[in-house]
This record gives C-alpha cells, structure tokens and sequence, in this order.
C-alpha cells in the first residue's frame, strides 16, 4: 500500500478520509508538476489553490467537505474553475478522485472577443508609427 494513498480502516467510511500529512503529500504532487515541465508560475497557482483547501478541509476531505468549500469562495467563475481543476487533479493524485464524482465544474461564461474597426486598427498603427 503506497502512504500517499489512504484507504479507510477499520469503522473510517469511505465518505471522510483523514490525510495523515496533506502538506507532505501536496510538496511531493508539486515537485511531480515541476519534473513533468510545468513552468514555476502553474506550481506557484497549484500550490496556492491546494493549500487553501487543506486549510479549510482541516486534513479531513470529504464529498461534503469539497461542496462546502467551493460554496465558500467568492471569487469569479473561471477562479472557481482553476480550483476545481487544481482540487481534482490533486485528488486523482490520491487516489481520491471518487470524491469528486457528480461535482461539475463551474460554467464560465464565454466572452466574444471585441470587434475592431478598420479605422481603429489604422489609428493604432498611425500611433504606434508615431512612437518610432
């Protein structure tokens, strides 16, 4: 059995595993990300997101306890949606990512990009020309 990887003994449900080191274990994920190629600035947002939810689960992770905590981030919906994806990937880490199942991810609204007239495409070129 790999440490890293709980399982629930004895009368522990499946619904509330208990991380014996969550922060060792988040250390070891990052350092994985890092060896992988992911630029310094993804493990710094990973880190970040990950141990604010350690932080508010208490070492304690549930289903319940993945709800409530993405009930209480008041942050956009494409934030919520970084965690959520931090939150999951960490978990599959674990081999926890059963406790996610039936979560969805938040919708993030899509965004049509600004449409430009050619007048104000050639007055950006006139000013950029001008700076020269």
């Amino acid at each position: 059995m790999n440490p890293r990887r709980p399982t629930p003994q004895g009368s522990e449900s499946l619904e509330s595993i208990v991380l014996a080191s969550p922060f060792n274990a988040l250390e070891e994920f990052l350092r994985g990300l890092k060896a992988s190629g992911r630029s310094s600035f993804h493990v710094d947002g990973m880190r970040r997101r990950i141990r604010r939810f350690l932080v508010f689960a208490g070492g304690g992770v549930s289903r319940e306890v993945i709800l409530d905590f993405f009930l209480s981030l008041r942050c956009s919906p494409k934030t919520k949606l970084h965690y959520y994806r931090s939150i999951k990937q960490f978990l599959r880490y674990m081999g926890l990512e059963y406790l996610m199942d039936g979560i969805k991810p938040p919708r993030v609204p899509r965004r049509d990009p600004p449409i430009v007239s050619v007048e104000e495409v050639l007055e950006d070129l006139k000013k950029l020309s001008f700076r020269r």
